[in-house]
């Protein structure tokens, strides 16, 4: 919890355009961490088959 009202914190004293800056790169990390969440999965359903 500490880390999200930190990072919330610092986040309100952007600039709106830095704030969406920052809410896209977040959004491209997450696909991301996703996308290679996703991978791992299929190749331990590999791995088992």
């Amino acid at each position: 919890m500490d880390i999200i009202v930190h990072r919330t914190a610092i986040y309100g004293s952007f600039t709106p355009d830095f704030q969406a800056a920052i809410i896209t790169n977040l959004n491209l990390t997450q696909d991301c961490a996703i996308s290679k969440l996703k991978a791992l999965k299929v190749l331990a359903q590999v791995r088992e088959a």
